[in-house]
């Protein structure tokens, strides 16, 4: 037996002869130079072929031949190197999951890449979905656009939403059915409203209403100027800017299916006398607001009705049937011409 006393063999250095094992094969004992000072027991065969260098600290020192740090896998996303090793001695990961509930999940870097570990206990809940599908929907100024495979931190499903300024948001199922969250932000931002051409795409419908306002007032060329400008009907001071009109617009009961109407149909455009009316409505009132001329003077239908005492629909109805100009203010059952002053 060759003695290898004071020899070295990686880490290990060979301090005397221990024994034989059963297979009569020798064991020496070694100190470690990491500075463990217990002493290692190994064989001369594991200490020639260099089985064995060290106390062991090697392994501990011995680094993966990728780092995983920051990369992604399904909805895992790997924070650092686990201190332990699996029984089986692979490296293993921490890693953050996409759900957000904070689980740390403990992965080799097989599992992660053979895609074994997906994420974390979570899992289940992404595979079951929401139970009910909001895709497509509309809620205020969101539409759903798609599901997400996450929740918030109060454990609610998300969706991505497509806000009618252009901006995508995720929101949560509650917040979208009890209108909670009704835009991506936008409505909150007072600066929205120094911001014209931001507000002419946000707002298209308002603004085409806006714009036909003041054509129709301002515009000689435009079709209906001689019933609003050319009647000295005006837009006020105030709404000559659009986002004037648009603030008044939102406060004051604007909703997609609702026309502009004035009150006073000789009034102005103006806060004072303008509301939101459904078609019907507007259609009803524009009616009773026609502009019927009797021996050279205008009023409108309601006007000469209210001379006459009848019905705004009587006045219609003896137009329709023919009755001579001179004799459509004439009060119900009486030939007696009304005298216009």
């Amino acid at each position: 037996m060759a003695d290898i006393t004071e020899q070295t063999f990686g880490r290990l250095t060979v301090m005397r002869y221990f024994n034989k094992n059963e297979y009569g094969t020798s064991i020496w004992v070694c100190k470690c130079s990491c500075g463990n000072n217990s002493l290692v027991y190994v064989t001369s065969s594991n200490l020639g072929n260099g089985s064995t260098k060290s106390c062991g600290c090697l392994n501990k020192e011995r680094k993966p031949k990728e780092d995983l740090t920051g990369k992604t896998f399904n909805d895992l996303t790997v924070v650092r190197l686990h201190t332990a090793k699996s029984v089986d001695r692979r490296f293993l990961w921490e890693c953050e999951c996409a759900c957000g509930r904070g689980e740390v999940v403990i992965a080799s870097s097989k599992d992660l890449k053979g895609g074994r570990k997906r994420s974390c206990s979570c899992m289940y809940n992404k595979k079951r979905r929401a139970s009910v599908d909001l895709t497509g929907q509309i809620f205020n100024m969101l539409k759903v656009e798609k599901f997400l495979n996450k929740r918030n931190a109060d454990g609610e499903f998300l969706w991505q939403c497509l806000c009618d300024c252009g901006s995508n948001t995720e929101v949560a199922t509650g917040d979208l059915t009890k209108n909670a969250v009704k835009s991506c932000g936008c409505l909150k931002g007072k600066n929205q409203f120094d911001n014209p051409s931001y507000l002419y795409k946000s707002y298209p419908r308002i603004y085409r209403i806006w714009q036909g306002i003041k054509k129709r007032c301002a515009n000689p060329n435009y079709e209906s100027y001689a019933n609003y400008g050319g009647r000295g009907i005006k837009v006020c001071e105030k709404w000559q800017e659009f986002p004037a009109f648009l603030f008044w617009a939102l406060e004051n009961g604007y909703e997609k299916n609702r026309e502009i109407d004035r009150i006073n149909n000789n009034g102005n455009y103006e806060p004072s006398n303008c509301r939101w009316v459904t078609a019907k409505e507007n259609s009803r009132n524009k009616s009773n607001n026609r502009h019927i001329t009797i021996k050279g003077v205008t009023k409108t239908m309601a006007e000469w009705a209210e001379i006459a005492g009848v019905l705004p629909k009587t006045i219609s109805d003896r137009i329709e049937r023919g009755w001579p100009e001179e004799d459509l203010s004439l009060t119900r059952g009486s030939r007696r011409k009304i005298k216009i002053k």
